[in-house]
């Protein structure tokens, strides 16, 4: 049920969003005693969780500032059509989703995308897939770009530039 209510979004019904939902799952694990209260913290990577978290306060000030506006018109005046700010948007977030993590790029490039698109009166839904496409592409190039990507480097031990190197190697054989 917990997986059924993330993938709709929530129960309208019942007022639950996803983080209720998510909870609930939690309680309802804990409370059927197939994971004890002692062990939650082995499932959870405090150094990805510090990161997001890190991330959403800096996202917050930045929006406090007028970044998103100022960046946002920046943009503006460098496209001058919508394809050409989709295919800004497409590059830039793959690029930074490999240098950074993928959640961050979302993050910060979410609140921009949304003031650009609104302040040209364009539907930001195509440009939001396309940066939640984009930076899933992009991230899967370096240890740093998605957190499954960082688990797998602290717990193996591949340095950055190993993996980076056998990421190209794999992308020469598609």
């Amino acid at each position: 049920m917990t997986y059924i209510g993330i993938a709709l979004g929530g129960f309208p019904r019942l007022r639950m969003t996803r983080t209720t939902i998510t909870l609930l799952g939690v309680g309802a694990l804990l409370i059927t005693e197939q994971i004890k209260f002692k062990d939650i913290g082995q499932f959870l990577d405090l150094n990805t969780l510090i990161l997001l978290f890190g991330m959403m306060i800096i996202n917050a000030n930045l929006q406090l500032a007028g970044f998103f506006s100022l960046a946002g018109g920046a943009i503006l005046r460098f496209t001058h059509t919508p394809r050409g700010l989709l295919a800004l948007e497409i590059v830039l977030a793959a690029v930074l989703s490999a240098l950074f993590l993928n959640d961050t790029i979302c993050l910060m490039l979410t609140p921009l995308i949304l003031d650009i698109t609104f302040s040209v009166k364009r539907s930001p839904i195509p440009y939001l897939i396309a940066l939640a496409a984009a930076s899933n592409i992009g991230s899967v190039a370096t240890l740093t770009g998605n957190p499954q990507n960082m688990i797998i480097g602290i717990a193996s031990g591949i340095s950055y530039t190993h993996f980076a190197l056998h990421w190209r190697r794999f992308l020469c054989l598609a």
